[in-house]
């Protein structure tokens, strides 16, 4: 089993809403059995300004031969001159089985929960199939087409005009690629749409596209940036998010 441990060294972070892009952590399924990596992050200030922030995001995945199952789980807490500015958690569970090369059907849900967005659960479950458009190894192109089934609740005052409570019915369609543009550089993309099945003027989108730059084996850096917009957000709440980060990889 290939053991990584991640090194954050640099790390530029604002918060999201608390959907999981699952694509980016999808690996090749070159072994057998299970796999494990995690993060760990921890961030103290104390003087002029107080802040503290601690994350976590962890991966398991145990590969059959015709199927696989993934599950993720993240957080964050964060405090800035004793205001907390973050506070969410996510539990995302999928079983992958292969129907051909070229063909996957999946299974998943999710628990989570984030108070930055007034959040204060949310749980989903749904089924879809994943296509090869075209390429192998590392330049790949993949179609996603899904349905699922979502319960939310917010932190909302009852004179709100968005609901306390939800229950709906999203199609969820993506599309993946990735490319090795050259033996040290790699590009990625994914773009997520996920409308409701009974009122389109009401969707989710998810945008991340990166850069990966290996400048040894077992070094690399990675630089990304994420774009969320949620068409009709809870009260108060900005409809765009945005995330951008650098982090240098060592591996081991």
């Amino acid at each position: 089993m290939n053991k990584r441990i991640y090194l954050i060294i640099l790390f530029l972070y604002s918060g999201l809403v608390a959907q999981v892009n699952t694509e980016k952590y999808r690996t090749a399924k070159d072994t057998l059995g299970f796999k494990f990596q995690s993060e760990i992050n921890a961030t103290i200030q104390k003087g002029n300004v107080e802040f503290q922030e601690v994350s976590i995001e962890a991966l398991s995945q145990y590969n059959f031969n015709a199927s696989s199952y993934l599950m993720i789980v993240s957080g964050d807490l964060g405090w800035e001159d004793g205001k907390r500015f973050s506070n969410s958690m996510l539990a995302h569970v999928r079983n992958i089985r292969e129907v051909s090369a070229f063909l996957k059907l999946e299974l998943f849900g999710q628990l989570d929960y984030d108070a930055e967005h007034l959040l204060l659960w949310r749980a989903l479950a749904g089924a879809g199939t994943r296509i090869l458009l075209f390429g192998q190894k590392d330049n790949q192109g993949w179609m996603g087409n899904s349905l699922f089934y979502e319960q939310e609740k917010y932190d909302l005052a009852r004179s709100a005009k968005h609901a306390r409570e939800t229950n709906n019915i999203r199609f969820n369609t993506y599309l993946a690629i990735n490319k090795k543009l050259k033996d040290f550089f790699t590009w990625h993309g994914v773009a997520y749409y996920q409308p409701k099945i009974d009122n389109w003027d009401d969707f989710k989108l998810i945008a991340e596209t990166g850069l990966l730059v290996a400048f040894e084996e077992n070094i690399s850096l990675s630089i990304g940036f994420n774009y969320r917009y949620d068409s009709l957000p809870a009260d108060g709440i900005k409809k765009n998010d945005y995330k951008t980060e650098m982090v240098l990889l060592i591996s081991f």
